[in-house]
């Protein structure tokens, strides 16, 4: 504290943990500086006092300087030197949100002990490609700051599970053993949002503009696409058909419209990303999520093979007139000793009714059972590990991203 001309002019520094604030008051206006983040003392002195642990770990004292002026000192003692995370939780869901471009924002804080130290501390954020995260490595310090993600990545490889991790920058702190510490979390995209940096892939006279819902762009990369990608559409459940028709009806959840060279998958959202298998054909399932959409590409597939096949690869198109029953299978591959149903249809009957569209009684088309047996053949929860959908992902492990989710998990 200094005072010059008999009180008119007052200089007040304050240090605490470091941390250095002058005031002045001059003829009557008070001045503040901003106060300057610093490091505690580097200068040292020897000194000793002796009593049980609780009387001597923390304290107050007054001492006297060089020139007899008091100082006030308050000290603690601490055991270790840990820079301990709070925020984000362990196994925290990071998720990109539904805006333009998808973001993440939320706040970084830990524990520092002691709390001098805490300007010292360091954060490492994890890279997620074509992300930009702020704040950048240089203006990553302090125990509290806001972190921000921009940008959905291209390749949904590029989600993953990291680590925030924390460390301290100050030599003294290293010198003194101070740990910082590794917090795992996962990023996930917004199920339903439709903020990815992918271009729409449409059917012919689809005229939608913007990206496919994440999702589909998302889950086409992955092994439940089946190795079908560049065959494969969306539609919204808006777009028709050169007819007319819409090419996805309510209700649907795929397509798959003759002698075209691709499937269409509908909009999932509308049937709750759930599917069941059909009674009889297969074995009793339901899909949830990632493994919906893959029973549908497998579904429809089978419908694009089935054409291939019956009439492609025989006559170059689907000839009504070799078709009476309408059943998409032609009349002569339904004869005795021709054709066998799929299992395990074939426990029941040896061969389709070319004069019946419904063989098998199962009120379906007989080329149909060949699609809804063959989604019995998808491997349910392939794809789990490549899943970074939020809202049901199969990856997600708390409220904040799972749904109620057990077919493939089991119990807790």
């Amino acid at each position: 504290l200094w005072s010059m001309m008999g009180g008119l002019a007052v200089l007040r520094i304050e240090e605490h943990s470091g941390t250095q604030q002058s005031h002045m008051t001059m003829f009557g206006q008070a001045y503040s500086e901003p106060p300057i983040p610093g490091q505690p003392s580097q200068g040292f002195f020897g000194y000793w006092r002796h009593g049980p642990l609780d009387s001597v770990a923390q304290g107050r004292e007054v001492w006297l300087n060089l020139v007899d002026s008091p100082e006030r000192i308050e000290y603690e003692l601490f055991l270790d030197c840990t820079a301990e995370i709070e925020q984000p939780i362990e196994n925290d869901e990071l998720v990109f949100n539904d805006e333009q471009p998808g973001k993440i924002e939320e706040y970084a804080q830990a524990d520092v002990t002691p709390g001098i130290w805490g300007p010292s501390v360091r954060w490492s954020f994890p890279q997620i490609n074509d992300a930009k995260v702020e704040p950048t490595p240089e203006d990553a310090a302090g125990d509290s700051l806001r972190y921000s993600y921009a940008g959905l990545p291209e390749k949904n490889s590029d989600f993953k599970f990291a680590d925030f991790v924390t460390r301290f920058e100050s030599s003294q702190a290293g010198s003194a053993g101070c740990q910082g510490q590794t917090r795992p979390v996962a990023f996930f995209f917004s199920r339903e949002a439709a903020n990815n940096p992918g271009k729409p892939v449409l059917p012919p006279n689809a005229k939608r503009s913007g990206p496919d819902p994440n999702w589909f762009y998302y889950w086409l990369q992955t092994k439940a696409a089946q190795g079908h990608a560049k065959q494969i559409r969306y539609s919204d459940g808006t777009d028709r058909n050169s007819d007319g028709t819409l090419r996805c009806e309510p209700g649907d959840y795929g397509v798959y419209r003759l002698e075209t060279d691709y499937i269409v998958i509908c909009d999932l959202a509308k049937n709750g990303f759930k599917s069941f298998s059909y009674p009889g054909l297969g074995p009793s399932r339901e899909n949830h999520g990632i493994d919906a959409f893959g029973v549908t590409v497998r579904h429809e597939w089978q419908h694009y093979l089935d054409y291939q096949k019956f009439w492609h690869a025989r006559f170059g198109r689907y000839v009504e007139g070799l078709d009476k029953d309408g059943d998409k299978i032609p009349d002569r591959l339904e004869a005795p000793d021709s054709l066998e149903p799929p299992p395990p249809l074939n426990k029941n009957i040896k061969h389709f009714n070319p004069l019946v569209f419904d063989s098998a009684l199962k009120g379906l088309g007989d080329e149909h059972t060949f699609a809804w047996a063959a989604e019995s053949q998808y491997p349910a929860g392939v794809a789990d590990t490549e899943d970074w959908s939020c809202e049901g992902g199969h990856q997600a492990f708390s409220d904040k991203c799972a749904e109620i989710y057990t077919v493939l998990r089991g119990p807790e």
